[in-house]
């Protein structure tokens, strides 16, 4: 019996950190035996150095390269067009900011009585998680609304979308006159025109961390949108509407107008900011504080005196690993060429995904034949190797205790992530060890983590963004820590 050969699309835009954890969570399914799956990676007009670089990090995958942004549709369909010249049987879509969940993805997808079939999708939204079961048409105003309970639904999230060659075959793929949005709203509805049945599979998973792509679009987003809109909507809604999708599109091209002054302010807030902090800490006789790490250092964002440089998912012990596919060994390098050693004081501020999920994992692969301390040991002397490195070449450094374990479930499905007390108990030796290596070293520690976190562990309720981040109260916190280390006077 011949073997279903699926081809996986995935559309990256300049967004190469999201990009590596979709892949990684595709490679996985690479060598089942049941069906042969061939990853195309289309690079959609990217300009950053770090997208090119994929197909080294991936080898097995095939890259295809195109020299101008096609947008969503346009990408994948250059990725279908190659998937169905080299003989697949089904096509799968994914964005390129979603992970796969459910461990028997494909085969329970290539069982499915659907001609196009979609996941439940899963993000979270204001720290809650969300479902997403497919979405509704509003045939008099063209607006699509996602469903977060099961019931009938009209279309499914291009997030996420699994096709048979019939749909290719008849349908040519996504309309690539959508640039972004209801491209996939237009697929099902196609696709249920001519004759083809589309469906959900509630026993299949993905996460999807919400466009992250789409975001580097900025206030041209609700351009796309409106114009996308305007098209659907002459295309499926009855003439009668026409007076009412007219105004909905009104009502999209004023919020436009108001998107783009809200952008343009936070463009000359990025733009000038550092110049002006620059002034200021000049002005006052302070350093500069360039405060380097992962997603916690955002907390710190246009906070005078700080300067942040956000590495990505970047992690202690991969910080020194030029190979690694994080890419955050290059990152820092490039972020230290650009920092006046004279004039500054840099803080380090990593350790907190260690924590919360590389430690523990590494625990259960070596089936617990290490134990977790020699692993947050060996986790910690790499880190501060590079930090020792910096202070090497002229700068003043400091090392920022680990963020206190995050409160929230299992929402990526780690088939090794530990419950909170377990974590918590990581993260607590994590910042006890590295707070006296980093001593013993003659080097500065900044001891924020009494100052919040909870009694019973995890972060206190008022210094929470979410469940893993602090909010910007730490700001002030991390200061008088400053003060004290006299790196800072206040």
């Amino acid at each position: 019996m011949k073997l279903s050969k699926i081809g996986a699309i995935v559309v990256n835009y300049n967004n190469p950190g999201d990009t590596r954890e979709t892949l990684l969570s595709l490679c996985k399914f690479t060598s089942r035996k049941s069906f042969q799956l061939v990853i195309y990676l289309v690079n959609n007009g990217c300009t950053d150095d770090e997208s090119s670089g994929l197909k080294k990090d991936f080898p097995q995958i095939i890259q295809i390269d195109s020299s101008k942004n096609l947008g969503f549709a346009g990408g994948n369909n250059l990725g279908l067009k190659r998937a169905f010249r080299d003989g697949c049987t089904h096509f799968l879509l994914l964005n390129n900011d979603a992970t796969i969940i459910s461990p028997n993805f494909f085969e329970e997808l290539l069982l499915s009585p659907y001609d196009l079939t979609a996941p439940i999708i899963k993000y979270r939204i204001a720290g809650k998680i969300v479902h997403d079961y497919g979405g509704r048409v509003d045939y008099l105003f063209g607006r699509n609304t996602h469903l977060s309970s099961p019931a009938k639904a009209d279309y499914f999230s291009g997030a996420c979308l699994f096709m048979n060659t019939a749909v290719y075959k008849k349908l040519k793929g996504l309309d690539d006159s959508y640039f972004l949005y209801y491209e996939d709203v237009d697929l099902c509805l196609r696709a249920q025109q001519a004759g083809l049945t589309a469906g959900l599979l509630p026993g299949v998973q993905i996460f999807h961390h919400l466009s992250s792509s789409a975001n580097q679009l900025g206030s041209k987003k609700i351009k796309i949108l409106a114009q996308s809109h305007l098209r659907f909507c002459r295309r499926h809604l009855p003439l009668v509407s026409f007076p009412l999708y007219i105004l909905f599109n009104l009502y999209l091209n004023c919020k436009r107008l108001l998107k783009y002054l809200e952008f343009q302010k936070i463009e000359l807030q990025h733009s000038f900011y550092p110049l002006a902090n620059q002034i200021y800490c000049l002005i006052r006789k302070i350093p500069e504080i360039h405060l380097i790490g992962d997603s916690h250092v955002l907390a710190y964002n246009y906070s005078h005196p700080f300067i942040t440089h956000h590495l990505g998912a970047a992690t202690a012990y991969n910080l020194s690993n030029p190979q690694s596919t994080t890419g955050s060994f290059q990152k820092l390098q490039k972020v230290l060429q650009k920092i006046n050693s004279h004039q500054s004081v840099i803080i380090f501020e990593l350790g907190e995904i260690d924590c919360r999920l590389h430690i523990y994992k590494c625990y259960r692969q070596n089936q617990r034949r290490q134990t977790i301390k020699k692993i947050i040991t060996a986790t910690i002397t790499r880190y501060l190797e590079v930090v020792q490195a910096t202070a090497s070449q002229g700068f003043r450094v400091a090392v920022l205790s680990p963020v206190p374990t995050g409160v929230e479930d299992n929402v990526y499905h780690q088939e090794f992530f530990a419950d909170f007390p377990i974590r918590d108990q990581i993260t607590f030796a994590f910042h006890s060890l590295l707070q006296k290596e980093v001593e013993k070293r003659g080097l500065i520690y900044l001891n924020l983590y009494p100052l919040v976190s909870a009694q019973s562990g995890g972060i206190k309720k008022a210094f929470r963004s979410d469940n893993v981040h602090l909010n910007q109260k730490v700001v002030s916190l991390t200061l008088q820590l400053l003060k004290v280390k006299r790196l800072y006077r206040l």
